[in-house]
This record gives structure tokens, sequence and C-alpha cells, in this order.
């Protein structure tokens, strides 16, 4: 679960997996980024690593 942004969801997968699913399904590509900015999800993982939860009272 996305702790810094509720809005969003993460799923674990690798983007590799992800195009070779999106290609299977015949899914046209019109761009693929193999490294994306990630600062919600590394904020979260942060939030989890140190056992803090936003909006924790």
């Amino acid at each position: 679960m996305n702790l810094v942004n509720l809005r969003r969801e993460y799923f674990y997968a690798t983007p590799a997996a992800v195009k070779e699913a999106l290609v299977e399904h015949h899914v046209e590509l019109v761009e693929y980024q193999e490294n994306a900015p990630a600062e919600e999800f590394e904020a979260s993982k942060d939030l989890r690593e140190t056992g803090q939860l936003v909006g924790a009272r």
C-alpha cells in the first residue's frame, strides 16, 4: 500500500514482467520507461522499514 499517497496503489512486479504481460496481450506500447522515478514508493518503503505510519496518532 502506498503510505504517502493513499489514492495510489503499488503492485510488486518488475518493469520487464509488466512489459512482457502487455506484449503478450497485444497492448501497443506508446511509451515504455524501464527506470521511472518512484518518490512515493521509496518514501512508503522507508516508512515501513522504520515502523512509521502516515496519519498515525
